[in-house]
């Protein structure tokens, strides 16, 4: 994504969320590291080349703590 080029637009945005939700998915369908190395990397690039750097950290952020809450609910759910 080039520097300080303005708010994307709208084909830039879409373009960006398509390249989160693609790599996105390939990691869920792939959960070990070594696999999602293999299988993700060219994914990962494109994601990383098609939206700025800031909202490529809030994405894995968000997924990261999605995650977390998952696993929350499922430890939770199992207690019962």
């Amino acid at each position: 994504m080039e520097k300080d080029a303005g708010p994307p637009s709208a084909e830039k945005r879409r373009i960006c969320w398509n390249a989160r939700d693609n790599y996105l998915q390939c990691i869920q369908d792939h959960t070990l590291p070594e696999e999602q190395e293999k299988n993700c990397a060219k994914l990962k690039e494109e994601f990383d080349n098609s939206c700025p750097k800031a909202w490529v950290k809030h994405f894995i952020r968000q997924k990261a703590w999605q995650d977390y809450k998952k696993e929350v609910y499922k430890k939770r759910d199992e207690e019962k």
